[in-house]
C-alpha cells in the first residue's frame, strides 16, 4: 500500500534513496537547537546554492526566524534533510511563505519534506516578494485525487489508511493556502477548493469506517455553505434510514469520525462538530428524515431553520440525504411564516452580538452575521433553497427581485471584502481570529495582502476600510427591517 502511495503522489521524488551527501555527518549533527550561523555553515558545504538562497540579503527579520525553524527542524532526520537539500528553488518559493503566512510556515515546520510540493503549482515566484504581487493572468489548477479516491474504494489497513488521509489531506491544503499567496485568487475560489478537500476527506474516512446502505453525512456550517477554510471544523448531521439498525449506523459514525479526528503522529485532519442536530449534544447522534421533519415542525427555532438552510449530502446513500433535505425544507417554509419569526431572529442576533463586546468583523455590528441573518432570512421567507457561499445566495437574491441594485452591490462588496479578510487573518496568522492581529508585523502582511488580493486601485488602511464596510452592512441591514 505504501509503494502504490508513493507512485499515486511522489513518483518523481522517490525517498528511499539518498545520494552520500546528503546524509548528515555524525560529527556535526543538525539538530532544532542549531543556530543559524552554523546551519548557514553546513549549508555552504552541503549545498551552495541553497546556502545562497537562505542567506539572501533581502531576508526581513520575520522570515530569517521562520527560515532558521524550518532549516532546523529539516535537519533532525537524514530524510528531512535530503529532501529540501535536493529541493533549493522550492526553498527559495518558500521564502515568500515564510514572510507572509504563519499558516503554511507552521506546515512546513513539521513537515519539512513538503516544501517539494511547491512546484507543483503553476506561475510561483522565482523571486520572492518582488513577483509575488505580479498582477499577470492567474491559472487554475484542476487535479484529479486518486489517494482519495483509493481510500474510498479499497479496503485496506486501518491504521495505515488513516495516516494517509491525513497526509494527502494536509498536502491538499498547504497548496491550496500556498495558491493563496502566489496567485492571489478571489476568496470564494479558495473556499470551494478547500471545502472540495474536507469533502473528499470525509467521504474518504466514510469509506475506512464502511458505508453501510441508508447512511448519509450531511454538512452544515462553514461545510455546508461551501465556504470551508483554514482551520474550520466540519459541521455535519449523521442520518440514516428508518430501518436501519441503530447500532451498526452509530458505530460507523463514530468510526468516521475518529478516522477525521484522533490525534496521530500525522496529526489529524480537522475537527468533527456534531452539535447542530436536533437537541444538539442531548439529541441523538444519528436521526432518520421522519425524526427531522418532526423534530423542524415542533421544536426547531428560527435560527435553526437559517442554519439548516445550508443543509446539503457530503458523503453516503443520495436518497436519505434528499428525503432529509425535503423534510427540512418544507418546515422551513412554515416556520418563516409565523408572526414573530423575524423577532425572534433578531432577538438571537443582538445576544450574538452582546456576547463579545469588543469590537470584530464577525459577531459585532456590520459584520459577517449581519450578511448571513438577512440573507438567510429573505431565503426562507422567499423559499429560496440554496446551499452554496455568500456570493451566490446574494446573486440569487438580487435575480429575484429581493435586493435592489444599490442593496446588492454594496453587500456584494462587504461579503468579498469580510470573507477575503478572515480567511487572510486564518492564512497570516495560523489562527482562526475574528479581530484584526495587533502585532507590526501580521497586521502589515495582512494589509498589504488584503490590498493586492482584492486588487484595489487605492492602498486603503485597513481599519478604516473595515469601519466603512461594518457600517454601510450594518445601515442595510437595519433598512431591510433588521435589528
Amino acid at each position: 500500500m505504501t509503494e502504490i502511495y508513493r507512485r499515486v503522489i511522489y513518483q518523481e521524488q522517490s525517498q528511499d534513496h539518498h545520494p552520500p551527501e546528503f546524509q548528515l555527518h555524525p560529527e556535526t549533527p543538525a539538530t532544532p537547537e542549531s543556530s543559524y550561523s552554523q546551519i548557514m555553515q553546513r549549508l555552504a558545504v552541503d549545498s551552495p546554492r541553497l546556502r545562497e538562497i537562505a542567506g539572501s540579503a533581502e531576508l526581513s527579520q520575520h522570515a530569517r526566524r521562520n527560515l532558521d525553524r524550518f532549516l532546523s527542524s529539516a535537519g533532525t532526520t537524514s530524510e528531512r534533510y535530503g529532501a529540501v537539500l535536493r529541493s533549493p528553488e522550492a526553498v527559495g518559493r518558500a521564502l515568500t511563505i515564510f514572510e507572509f503566512s504563519e499558516y503554511l510556515t507552521d506546515i512546513l515546520v513539521r513537515h519539512p519534506a513538503e516544501v517539494a510540493l511547491l512546484p507543483q503549482i503553476e506561475e510561483l515566484s522565482t523571486s520572492g516578494e518582488a513577483e509575488l504581487f505580479d498582477e499577470g493572468p492567474r491559472s487554475e489548477i484542476v487535479a484529479p485525487d486518486p489517494v482519495f479516491a483509493y481510500l474510498a474504494q479499497e479496503k485496506v489497513d486501518r491504521s495505515e489508511a488513516n495516516a494517509i488521509l491525513r497526509r494527502h489531506y494536509r498536502r491538499r491544503v498547504f497548496l491550496s493556502g500556498a495558491r493563496d499567496l502566489f496567485q492571489l485568487r478571489e476568496v470564494f475560489d479558495s473556499l470551494s477548493e478547500n471545502t472540495a478537500a474536507a469533502e473528499a476527506a470525509i467521504q474518504a474516512a466514510l469509506a475506512i469506517a464502511g458505508t453501510p446502505a441508508g447512511f448519509t453525512v450531511m454538512g452544515l456550517g462553514r461545510l455546508g455553505a461551501r465556504e470551508f477554510d483554514l482551520l474550520s471544523d466540519a459541521d455535519v448531521l449523521f442520518v440514516c434510514d428508518e430501518d436501519c439498525a441503530q447500532e451498526e449506523m452509530l458505530r460507523v459514525a463514530a468510526q468516521m469520525m475518529d478516522a477525521l479526528t484522533a490525534y496521530t503522529l500525522d496529526g489529524t485532519v480537522f475537527p468533527v462538530d456534531a452539535r447542530l442536530r436536533p437537541h444538539g449534544r442531548e439529541g441523538e447522534l444519528i436521526v432518520t428524515p421522519t425524526q427531522l421533519a418532526a423534530y423542524f415542525q415542533d421544536e426547531a427555532k428560527p435560527w435553526e431553520a437559517l442554519t439548516y438552510l445550508k443543509l446539503r449530502h457530503v458523503a453516503g446513500d443520495c436518497e436519505v440525504g434528499n428525503r432529509a433535505l425535503e423534510a427540512v425544507r418544507k418546515e422551513i417554509a412554515e416556520i418563516a411564516t409565523r408572526p414573530g419569526f423575524n423577532s425572534e431572529l433578531q432577538d438571537v442576533r443582538i445576544r450574538l452580538e452582546r456576547s463579545d463586546t469588543t469590537a470584530n468583523f464577525k459577531t459585532g455590528p456590520g459584520g459577517s452575521y449581519d450578511l448571513d441573518y438577512l440573507a438567510g432570512s429573505l431565503q426562507a421567507q422567499n423559499q429560496l433553497w440554496l446551499a452554496d457561499n455568500l456570493r451566490e445566495r446574494l446573486d440569487l437574491l438580487h435575480e429575484h427581485g429581493l435586493l435592489d441594485a444599490g442593496e446588492y452591490e454594496q453587500l456584494m462588496q462587504s461579503a468579498l471584502f469580510l470573507r477575503t479578510l478572515e480567511h487572510l487573518v486564518r492564512l497570516v496568522t495560523g489562527r482562526a481570529r475574528k479581530r484584526l492581529p495587533v502585532a507590526e508585523h501580521p497586521h502589515r502582511a495582512l494589509q498589504k495582502l488584503l490590498w493586492r488580493v482584492l486588487r484595489t486601485a487605492d492602498s486603503f488602511d485597513l481599519e478604516m476600510r473595515l469601519s466603512e464596510v461594518l457600517r454601510q452592512t450594518r445601515y442595510i441591514y437595519r433598512q431591510r427591517g433588521m435589528p
